[in-house]
């Protein structure tokens, strides 16, 4: 009973950290706001890998770009999910006696070491994000500003209203992690989900792997559900 008490602060937690992260400790750096736009238009960063976008472009067609999705907001910096990847919190709130590569071993058994610890080290810190270039739906990349100006501190309740008048034709604001990889290259991880609403969304560790030259999402280990 207490375990499964813990486990259920776990993935509350880590929902209200999901959600807070939309709106808290925003950067005071202005960013202008660009039109909606399709994906062939965007220039993305050359520091990330073409395996990184291929990775990111699986994810949003099988994942987010379903159901006749007009616009796909998704916030430019990459985040993961600190109740499980930042030991000082997993031991507060989570089984304190297992590793983060446990934990995740665990309920993806077909995920390798080497692709637990590659995402592991390229999400200790957050970077801005690229998204590839032919997702097929429109797109929008938002960065700390404009989610400031949305979800205003102490206004919280008010902020998906502002949104949704903001992104009309959204699904709700889209998060990705860093993209970690085997030795070999031919599995990936990462941690991605969206927020749709005070109530509505859901966050999960994705395993891929490479067949036939594609990426295919084969694992989903659901962290949280709000």
């Amino acid at each position: 009973m207490v375990k499964a008490v813990l486990r259920l602060s776990v993935f509350v937690l880590c929902a209200l950290l999901g959600a807070v992260s939309v709106w808290l400790n925003r950067s005071l750096r202005h960013v202008e706001l660009p039109e909606p736009r399709s994906a062939q238009k965007i220039n993305f960063s050359e520091d990330i890998s073409e395996e990184s976008e291929a990775v990111y472009q699986s994810v949003l067609d099988q994942n987010f770009a379903q159901d006749g999705a007009k616009l796909l907001v998704i916030e430019d910096e990459t985040t993961g999910c600190p109740m499980y990847e930042d030991p000082e919190i997993r031991i507060k709130f989570g089984p304190e006696t297992k590793s983060f590569a446990e934990i995740v071993s665990e309920k993806m058994q077909s995920a390798e070491t080497s692709t637990i610890e590659n995402y592991l080290e390229r999400n200790k810190i957050s970077e801005k994000i690229a998204i590839p270039t032919d997702v097929g739906s429109k797109y929008l990349l938002v960065g700390k500003k404009e989610l400031a100006s949305v979800f205003r501190k102490g206004e919280f309740d008010m902020g998906w209203t502002r949104f949704y008048k903001k992104y009309p034709d959204s699904t709700g604001l889209i998060f990705f992690s860093k993209v970690g990889f085997s030795s070999d290259h031919n599995q990936a991880m990462l941690y991605a989900g969206r927020q749709c609403g005070g109530l509505c969304g859901s966050g999960s560790y994705l395993l891929l792997n490479k067949r036939n030259g594609k990426w295919v999402v084969e694992k989903d280990m659901g962290l949280w559900v709000s």
